[in-house]
């Protein structure tokens, strides 16, 4: 991953590739491997996007609503395609909101205060959803 501005544009990049194929879904894994990095700017990088990415799923549908059922079972069941991404993509989502919880407790102020926006309660209703 590129590093200062280049992260932010480089996690751009993937947004817009996953969101504009499924057949670029494997690259939210690169997203979510950012919210591990070192730098408290490449994390909140990453925050972002991640809002970004998982907001815009959620708009267009894209992501499984309910009890979230085990991924093995569901990827080997005889469902159709599109439901096979809804419910892998909610699990990566679950993947992503797990490690953004254990962000809350990062010691740099600046990725805890990237967080702050996702934990308000002023969100709009569909984001209760899930």
């Amino acid at each position: 991953m590129e590093t200062g501005g280049g992260t932010g544009r480089a996690l751009g990049r993937l947004l817009e590739a996953v969101l504009g194929s499924r057949g670029e879904a494997n690259r939210v894994f690169d997203i979510l491997a950012a919210l591990q990095a070192d730098s408290p700017e490449e994390i909140q990088d990453a925050i972002r996007i991640c809002s970004r990415l998982f907001g815009a799923l959620l708009e267009r549908g894209e992501l499984f609503v309910g009890r979230l059922p085990p991924e093995d079972a569901v990827m080997t069941g005889s469902q159709g395609a599109t439901h096979k991404y809804k419910v892998w993509m909610r699990h990566r989502y679950h993947s992503c909101c797990n490690r953004l919880g254990e962000l809350l407790a990062h010691p740099s102020f600046q990725v805890q205060v990237s967080l702050r926006p996702l934990i308000t309660e002023d969100r709009p209703p569909e984001a209760h959803l899930l």
